[in-house]
């Protein structure tokens, strides 16, 4: 209804209707580590990056941004693939998949974010839309105290807001966006004030970040749960030498893996 009343044609609203059908199949039973599930974040997300001046087709990608990093495409690698690329540019659009792709690729972390700030003004059109939909979802994140809940680990979450509150704020005044920029800077002062009871922050989910709850009567097949198992030792494998052989370097992946939708 947003999309309608801004004036959408028809054709707009079918493929935002599209998007979102498939983010249902992607996304369902996911949850982010708040426990909000990951289609209204997703969806919150879209939300707030046409609410402060999105195209169309960023609005789209919005709705899926998580689609290769989280989304559930039923195959047994979790890469990036071209034949999820073409399922999801067959849904939404080229356009719009370029976006969820450059979402996926490009580091956002305390150095990404710093770099980027450093050049807010002078972003190509790529960076200027993907730094906008990064924007917007820390924006979403921020909303009803969903980064301390999400990352538990208070005192950590806050000190990483505090350290990028000044860097994401130039961003979205780089980006043309001053109204973002006042929202982000009032949902992170809000957010360092806040004292939340343990009862919420205490919350143990089965996972770090986005997780799956699915009824009783669904089973993943037993070749795929036994593939992703052993993927994810070899991850830990892998990070654990990159810890060895880069300190520090394994803490930031992990950060990076927490921040997903």
């Amino acid at each position: 209804m947003q999309l309608h009343d801004a004036g959408c044609s028809p054709a707009e609203l079918r493929r935002a209707r599209d998007a979102f059908l498939l983010a249902m199949q992607l996304y369902s039973g996911l949850f982010t580590g708040s426990g909000k599930t990951t289609l209204a974040h997703e969806t919150g997300t879209a939300s707030l990056v046409h609410r402060h001046g999105g195209s169309f087709d960023l609005t789209v990608a919005g709705l899926l941004h998580g689609a290769y990093l989280v989304g559930d495409w039923g195959y047994y690698r979790v890469r990036i693939t071209e034949k999820k690329r073409a399922a999801l540019r067959s849904v939404v659009g080229a356009a719009s998949e370029a976006y969820v792709y450059e979402y996926a690729r490009r580091p956002w972390d305390g150095v990404s974010i710093a770099e980027i700030a450093a050049r807010a003004y002078r972003l190509d059109e790529t960076e200027r839309n993907v730094s906008l939909l990064r924007l917007a979802e820390e924006l979403e994140r921020l909303l009803d105290y969903g980064a301390l809940v999400a990352f538990r680990d208070v005192s950590a979450m806050k000190t990483w807001l505090r350290g990028r509150r000044d860097d994401l704020c130039r961003i979205a005044d780089g980006l043309g966006r001053p109204a973002l920029s006042a929202e982000l800077a009032t949902g992170i002062d809000r957010t360092l004030g806040a004292e939340l009871p343990a009862e919420v922050t205490g919350l143990k989910f089965p996972g770090a970040a986005a997780y799956r709850v699915v009824p009783r009567s669904y089973r993943k097949r037993l070749a795929l749960g036994a593939y992703q198992t052993l993927a994810g030792c070899a991850r830990r494998v892998e990070r654990g030498l990159r810890e060895w052989l880069t300190p520090g370097a394994a803490t930031d992946d992990a950060l990076r893996r927490l921040r997903r939708p």
